[in-house]
């Protein structure tokens, strides 16, 4: 989570950078990392849905730029790019085909 644009670790909790507050014990978190495949086409239907249902900006731009570092990521760490729930990494994926060799258009 340190690399995260929101949220960070502070005293064993997720706490939001902008108000402070740490979410609590019992809510469920969900944690997406850029050696996971899906996670490109997941942030960028996340952001889509975001976007028609009127997010703030400063939301869209934290996605949007979430996007960039995953992107970024992946490009330099190739190998490391995996399967969800695999355990070892797969060659010749890459997060902007969604790791499943589709294109998009």
């Amino acid at each position: 989570m340190m690399n995260d644009l929101k949220y960070k670790i502070e005293g064993g909790a997720i706490v939001n950078r902008n108000t402070g507050r740490a979410i609590p014990d019992d809510e469920p978190v969900f944690v997406l990392r850029a050696r996971d495949w899906l996670s490109l086409v997941t942030l960028r239907e996340y952001v889509t849905l975001c976007e028609e249902d009127g997010c703030s900006q400063a939301h869209l731009q934290r996605v949007r730029a979430a996007i960039v570092q995953f992107m970024r990521w992946s490009r330099q760490h190739p190998e490391l790019l995996k399967r969800p729930g695999e355990p070892a990494p797969t060659t010749g994926r890459t997060l902007e085909d969604g790791g499943n060799g589709r294109t998009k258009g």
